[in-house]
Order: structure tokens, then C-alpha cells, then sequence
């Protein structure tokens, strides 16, 4: 039986159903700032989902997935306007990738109910099929080549001709700038493989991390120096952006918009952002009863939940406000004021380390914080866990 990823329902086909399920969620585009961690939303349909962008080569467009009930496309988005053009030859389109040199978009049309390899001009126009049954399309660096998935990894030529074989599993594979690597995920883990310029492998796939979580999403994208990889990652109560060195090691948080709605991250060429997608929906009946829904003073969450040391918890605040984020422990015990005063309208972020009131360490255990504003009181749990 050919094996065609399933990894597409979750940010193509799924993403459908899912939407029109939850009324108040949308997914929409946004960048994070590699250095100073700064997020900015980028796209806004309303009632749709939008997934898997990818940068231009000059980083000023992205191209997504644009997921509606009954419908899918593809989009072209400018990174400074916001605006968003659909793709000429790109209906039914999903996992598009932009080629190293900015002329072609390669993807694939599985949500159509054709798995199989397309690419169209930049510009949009005429789609040319590379390969039918295949999905997750990557460009070489040069062009000149595309990795795919179709019974594990694969790449071939664009012309269609001089198809290589690497793995026999794994999904969403990915070129490093270097051209030395292919990176991909397994549905828990990262691996990386050591490719020549033909695209054959050298030697066998490498783990790049054990993912001590449930489940790892995969989706990675490399940095432009190919020294780091960046994935969205689930875990035990977050599903956020996170970096990993591309030669193994701990991951690193870069972005959680919402708990359990980040992921499709991809480095823009020049390594100072990575564009992602994210959800800002909140359930209802997360709201405590003391908080007006139509408030606009909102504790969206903190990560990482759970945390060994230190979590970030992230308000919004849509007027300046007078507000306090205080520590409990189990017993109701305030063990910590993270905030107390007048903040601007926006988004904030406050960070906790896991120290009491005097700065020794806490023990492992479920603390809850609250945010005070105007007379509305928000609380959550978080979960501390000590090595």
C-alpha cells in the first residue's frame, strides 16, 4: 500500500473541519522577531485557517495555505501591507515552498484529492506537475531539485527525472542553505541526513533530538547559517515554536502566541524571523465567572506549562490599566507579585523564575496566578517541575 503522509490533516484537511467546529477560532499568519522575540501578526482572513508560510528569497511575501469550509488555496501575502492575493494555479494547494531563486512555488494538492507534486511561477500562472503522489515539496538551494515525501523521503529533479531514495519513513523535509543536510520529522522526533548536490545520501538519517514529550510535529526550517532548526513542538499542555542546534541538543522556546495553537514555522533567508501559525482563540468556558467575556483585559496563558525554571505568562490589555499578577500555591499562600501597575495598551509578557518571596527555589507542584484589573479577576494553573 503507498504510504501518503497523514501530517496534511493536521494543516490542510483537519483544519476544515476544525474551523467551522469552532466558531470563535481562526489561524492566521504572523513573524516572530529572532533576536528580540518581538511577534507581529501578518494575515487576517476572517473564518479561515492559515498555514504552512514560506518566506520569498527577499523576505518581503509569504506564501500559505488558505483553508476555508469547502474551500482550499493558496495566498501570497506582503510582510509591510498585509495584503493578501490569491495564487493563480494554486487552488487546492497546500505546503507551498518558495524556490531558492524566487522564480517558482512548488507544492502539493492533497486537500484537492491530488496527492502529487506541482510548481507554478512566483507570480502565479500555469502549474507544471513534477511528480504525482508525493507531498511536502522542498527546494536544493540551487533550484534545481525538490525533497519530498512519498513512502519516506525522496528528491528528484524538476523536470521529473533522477529521483533518489533517502529514508523510508518520515514527513515535512526540508534543504539546509548549505545544501550539506536534509532535515525532517518523524511524528515525535527531528532527524537530519548528509546529501550531495544529486541529492543522495550519505550515510544514514541522524536523530537530532530524543523529544521527550508525547509527540513532536515536525515541520522544521533551518536557520540561514544551517546551524540551527526551528519546529513547533507539542507537549505536556503547549503546542509552541521552539529552536533546536541543528547538531542536537535542548530546545529553546521562540514564540507561543496561545497555548496549543502555534506551528508551520519557516526561517525568512536572511535568519531574522520566522513566520508561523497561530490561533488567538480562547474557549469560553476557560473564562472564570467573575470575568466579563467582553472585558478587554485578557491572561492569555504562560510558557512553557510545564516548566523546570522559569515560564513567561503574556496579558493583553486593550486600554491602559492598573493591574497585579500575583503567585499562589496549592494552599492559596501568595508566594510571588509579578505586577503591580499602570500598563499601556497591548500585549505584555511578565517573566516567573520559580522563586519565592525571598528567592529560594519552589518545590514541584501545581501554582496558580491571577491577574487583577479594574475589578476583574482572571486565574490559571501552571505546573512547576523541579529536575
Amino acid at each position: 500500500m503507498r504510504f501518503i503522509k497523514t501530517y496534511t490533516l493536521l494543516t490542510c484537511l483537519f483544519a476544515t473541519s476544525f474551523i467551522s467546529a469552532q466558531p470563535f477560532q481562526t489561524y492566521d499568519v504572523y513573524i516572530v522577531n529572532t533576536s528580540s522575540g518581538a511577534i507581529s501578526q501578518i494575515t487576517s482572513i476572517p473564518g479561515a485557517g492559515e498555514f504552512n508560510p514560506a518566506f520569498s528569497p527577499n523576505g518581503k511575501k509569504i506564501v500559505h495555505d488558505v483553508t476555508l469550509p469547502g474551500a482550499q488555496s493558496l495566498s501570497i501575502t506582503d510582510v509591510n501591507t498585509g495584503t493578501s492575493s490569491p495564487l493563480t494555479g494554486g487552488d487546492g494547494g497546500c505546503d507551498a515552498a518558495w524556490s531558492p531563486d524566487g522564480k517558482w512555488i512548488a507544492f502539493d494538492r492533497s486537500p484537492d484529492g491530488d496527492p502529487s507534486i506541482y510548481y507554478v511561477p512566483a507570480g502565479g500562472g500555469t502549474r507544471t506537475l513534477v511528480r504525482a503522489y508525493g507531498e511536502d515539496p522542498h527546494w536544493s538551494p540551487n533550484s534545481q531539485r525538490i525533497v519530498f515525501v512519498d513512502d519516506g523521503i525522496r528528491t528528484i529533479k524538476v523536470d521529473g527525472t533522477d529521483e533518489t531514495i533517502l529514508t523510508e519513513f518520515g514527513h515535512t523535509p526540508v534543504w539546509s542553505p548549505n545544501g550539506k543536510y536534509i532535515a525532517f520529522g518523524d511524528g515525535q522526533n527531528i532527524w537530519k541526513i548528509r546529501v550531495n548536490n544529486s541529492g543522495d545520501a550519505i550515510g544514514a538519517p541522524v536523530n537530532v533530538t530524543m523529544n521527550p514529550y508525547p509527540f513532536h510535529s515536525g515541520q522544521p526550517s533551518w536557520s540561514n547559517n544551517s546551524k540551527t532548526i526551528v519546529t513547533s513542538t507539542i507537549g505536556l499542555g503547549y503546542f509552541d515554536i521552539q529552536t533546536i542546534p541543528a547538531s542536537g541538543g535542548s530546545h529553546t522556546v521562540l514564540a507561543d502566541v496561545n497555548m496549543n495553537n502555534d506551528y508551520d514555522p519557516s526561517y525568512s533567508r536572511n535568519g531574522r524571523w520566522v513566520a508561523f501559525s497561530a490561533s488567538e482563540y480562547v474557549e469560553e468556558d476557560e473564562l472564570i465567572s467573575n470575568f466579563d467575556k467582553e472585558s478587554t483585559k485578557i491572561l492569555e496563558g504562560n510558557f512553557p506549562n510545564p516548566f523546570t525554571y522559569s515560564t513567561n505568562i503574556r496579558f493583553q490589555l486593550e486600554e491602559s490599566t492598573h493591574i497585579q499578577i500575583k503567585i499562589y500555591n496549592q494552599v492559596g499562600q501568595m508566594v510571588k507579585t509579578l505586577a503591580n501597575g499602570k500598563y499601556p495598551r497591548g500585549i505584555h509578557q511578565v517573566k516567573w523564575n520559580g522563586g519565592g518571596q525571598d528567592g529560594v527555589p519552589l518545590a514541584s507542584g501545581i501554582y496558580f496566578y491571577r491577574m487583577d484589573a479594574d475589578g476583574i479577576h482572571h486565574t490559571k494553573q501552571m505546573i512547576l517541575l523541579r529536575d
